[in-house]
């Protein structure tokens, strides 16, 4: 699943925003881990500030255990942007990702009509077609601590730098202090043919637990993704 989101390779995060006149600042700070089966194999600390208008996140995952010992991943990725009525409109996006010896530096800056994608030292720049958002501010907006009447039923289109994605999440289910939401992952474009004709859409659960003393407040306790070889599972720590 890491190797699915890249750093929109699983998910996993937090963020950080500044103050504006009026508004009430949240900070959020969220410990993920992740397995497959019953084995870890990795985790990630998210922190975020939001002051209504604007936001910043800074996001780090890394492997642990037998998959440490042979792949020796880490993720580092860093957001700013701005929060719009519907969604959030990232503004500059950097992601470091360190496989052992490798390291590659991926960078998008979002314009009014296009995307600056750099890349390694390597620029492009891409046209706006479709309003998209990287993948560290999505998993920020979908899984951080939020009010009953925003929890889920939300989608959102993400670029990676390489491939396109969509996560949608549908309306969720309240029982006995618990919030349950079906979701989906849907590969949209800049993946291998290969992969396109194994499958496109891939459903997955998120479970989201009242708060302790405070009413009305949601937090994602749990991440349940099927795949085809086992399932993945994201659990908040403590």
């Amino acid at each position: 699943m890491v190797h699915s989101y890249r750093l929109g390779a699983l998910m996993a995060l937090m963020i950080t925003i500044g103050a504006a006149s009026g508004a009430v600042e949240r900070t959020d700070n969220l410990r993920l881990t992740f397995e497959f089966g019953n084995t870890p194999f990795g985790s990630m600390h998210i922190k975020a500030r939001d002051n209504g208008s604007r936001y910043a996140a800074n996001a780090i995952f890394t492997t642990s255990g037998l998959i440490d010992m042979i792949m020796d991943v880490r993720y580092d990725a860093t957001v700013r942007g701005a929060v719009g009525a519907t969604l959030p409109r990232p503004q500059h996006y950097n992601e470091s990702e360190r496989r052992r010896r490798k390291q590659s530096e991926l960078v998008i800056s979002y314009g009014d009509t296009a995307l600056t994608v750099s890349r390694d030292g390597e620029t492009t720049r891409e046209e706006i077609t479709t309003r998209t958002v990287d993948p560290l501010t999505a998993l920020y907006f979908a899984f951080r601590d939020a009010p009953r009447d925003e929890v889920c039923d939300r989608e959102f289109t993400v670029y990676d730098g390489t491939r396109t994605f969509k996560m949608i999440f549908d309306a969720p289910d309240f029982e006995a202090g618990r919030a349950t939401c079906q979701a989906e992952y849907i590969r949209i474009a800049g993946f291998s043919p290969e992969d396109m004709a194994k499958r496109t859409v891939f459903p997955f659960t998120v479970y989201f637990d009242s708060a302790a003393n405070q009413d009305e407040t949601y937090l994602a306790s749990r991440i349940v993704f099927p795949m085809s070889f086992g399932t993945v599972i994201v659990t908040r720590a403590s």
